[in-house]
C-alpha cells in the first residue's frame, strides 16, 4: 500500500477545533481528484478532545481506506493514537496505537498479522501538552500567537517538535466561493480553518484537502 508521502503530515497536524463539529472534503494530487474524507470531533464534559479523520483514497487502481483517530486532555496532552490503513478487498492492513504516559508513549504496530510493540520515551526537558489543540474551542488566538510542542509521528514512530502559528484573519479561495477564514501555519505550511477551527483548505506538497 503506497501512500502519497505527504499524507504524513496531515497526521501530524491537529485538524479540527470546535467542541462538536463534523466536515467532508476532496482530496486532490496534482489537481486530479483521488480521494474523499470526513472529519468528526467531540470534546466530552472531562474536556477529553477526540478527533476522528477517514479518507478513503484511489490509489493505484485499488481503494485504501485510512483511518486516523488522535485523544487530547484538557492541556493537550496526547491520550491515544491510532492509525489505521487497509487495502479494500485484500488482507493487507496496518494498525498502529500509541498510547501515552508523562514519560512517553507505549506503541502497537501490527502489519497483516505481524506484531510489535516498542517504547518511545519523551526527550529529556521537552513538553508534549500541545495548547494549539484547544485554539478556537476556547477562543481565537491572537494573531502572531505561536506553540511549540513535541508530537509522535505514527508512521515514523518517533517525537518531533512541532511549531503551530496563528497568522489572523484571511480570504479563502475554494473555486467560484470564496470564504472567511482564518491562517495558520504548522511547521510552515499553510492552513486556512473556519470560525469553529474547520479545516477549509489545507496543502502539503502536491496534495490539497478541500471541504466539500
Amino acid at each position: 500500500m503506497r501512500l502519497p508521502r505527504a499524507l504524513s503530515a496531515v497526521w501530524l497536524v491537529g485538524l479540527a477545533a470546535a467542541a462538536h463539529a463534523q466536515a467532508r472534503y476532496d482530496i486532490f494530487l496534482d489537481d486530479k481528484k483521488f480521494g474523499t474524507g470526513s472529519l468528526t470531533q467531540m470534546v466530552s464534559k472531562e474536556g477529553i478532545k477526540t478527533v476522528k479523520l477517514i479518507l478513503n483514497l484511489r490509489v493505484d487502481g485499488g481503494e485504501i481506506r485510512v483511518t486516523n483517530e488522535s485523544q487530547y486532555g484538557p492541556t493537550g496532552r496526547p491520550i491515544r493514537k491510532y492509525l489505521e490503513t487497509v487495502a479494500v478487498g485484500t488482507n493487507q492492513r496496518r494498525q498502529i496505537v500509541a498510547t501515552f504516559t508523562p514519560g512517553g508513549a507505549f506503541v502497537v504496530d501490527e502489519r497483516s498479522g505481524d506484531r510489535r510493540t516498542a517504547q518511545r520515551p519523551v526527550p529529556d526537558g521537552q513538553g508534549i501538552e500541545d495548547a494549539a489543540e484547544f485554539w478556537f474551542i476556547r477562543g481565537i488566538p491572537k494573531p502572531g500567537e505561536e506553540v511549540k510542542a513535541l508530537r509522535f509521528d505514527l508512521e515514523k514512530l518517533e517525537w518531533r517538535m512541532q511549531t503551530s502559528s496563528y497568522v489572523g484573519p484571511a480570504d479563502v479561495q475554494l473555486g467560484r466561493r470564496t470564504l472567511k477564514g482564518h491562517e495558520l501555519t504548522v511547521d510552515g505550511r499553510t492552513i486556512y480553518v473556519d470560525d469553529k477551527g474547520l479545516p477549509l483548505l489545507m496543502e502539503v506538497g502536491n496534495l490539497r484537502l478541500v471541504r466539500s
